[in-house]
């Protein structure tokens, strides 16, 4: 995360990588490395830059009626306010113009996840006078990283998850030849309520899919609709979850 104490990691990367700075960039939460490399206090709904220079403080570019979010700023650090687009550019183009700088773009779209920054705000950039380049290496350093409680976080997640997914599978094979076989729907149910009852928490599926059902990525059984699970049938179980209040998650299938 941008800090005073992570600032020294932060620019030795920039210098050993040749570039003059890393330019985060978002409006209404659509760049989540912006979003967490700053962990500001409640939600933006401006365009905001903040400049992250290869030698000296970074700068906050913000608009003048949105501040409440930037109150934790360092004061050591600069903060700037625009009101208009004009004043916007004019800020951009006196932090970037003639520098190489890194921002969340991947060139023709290569790595889906990191491109974050819009089209347009990249033709902003590279008109204010910046060479820019993608920021991969960089997220991968200071961003896409665990902290020890995450790991272990995940760690306790994969093992309750992966526990439930095998028992899912027992179930399903004991429960196929007796009188009351398991529903797709039924089975997944049942795994809802090992989550629930273990601190695990998710947002969708689990995936449980028999036959042509399995070659379905994003299949969910209802209750309406749901086929029997039956011997011999190509049984897919696939799980995700999170431990509750966690930071992390864990799949298996």
């Amino acid at each position: 995360m941008l800090q005073p104490r992570s600032l020294p990691a932060l620019q030795s990367a920039l210098a050993n990588a040749g570039l003059d700075g890393w330019l985060l960039y978002d409006f209404h939460g659509l760049n989540p490395v912006a979003v967490g490399m700053l962990e500001l206090p409640g939600m933006t709904t401006r365009r905001f830059f903040v400049y992250i220079p290869r030698n000296g403080q970074p700068v906050a570019i913000t608009h003048a009626i949105e501040q409440g979010p930037w109150l934790s700023w360092p004061t050591s650090w600069r903060k700037e306010k625009y009101s208009s687009w004009r004043v916007l550019e004019s800020l951009l183009a006196g932090l970037v113009s003639g520098k190489r700088v890194a921002m969340e773009y991947s060139p023709g779209d290569a790595i889906p996840y990191l491109d974050r920054v819009p089209a347009g705000v990249i033709e902003m950039v590279r008109a204010a006078g910046a060479t820019v380049v993608t920021s991969a290496d960089l997220v991968s350093a200071f961003y896409a990283v665990w902290s020890d409680d995450q790991r272990a976080s995940h760690e306790r997640a994969s093992r309750a998850v992966s526990t439930i997914g095998q028992e899912a599978i027992r179930l399903a094979g004991s429960r196929a030849d007796s009188a009351a076989p398991l529903t797709e729907h039924a089975l997944q149910k049942w795994i809802r309520e090992r989550f629930e009852s273990g601190g695990l928490e998710t947002d969708h599926g689990p995936i449980v899919a028999i036959g042509p059902n399995a070659a379905n990525p994003h299949y969910e059984p209802t209750a309406e609709s749901s086929a029997t699970i039956n011997r011999g049938d190509i049984l897919l179980v696939d799980l995700w979850a999170r431990r509750a209040n966690g930071t992390t998650q864990s799949g298996w299938r």
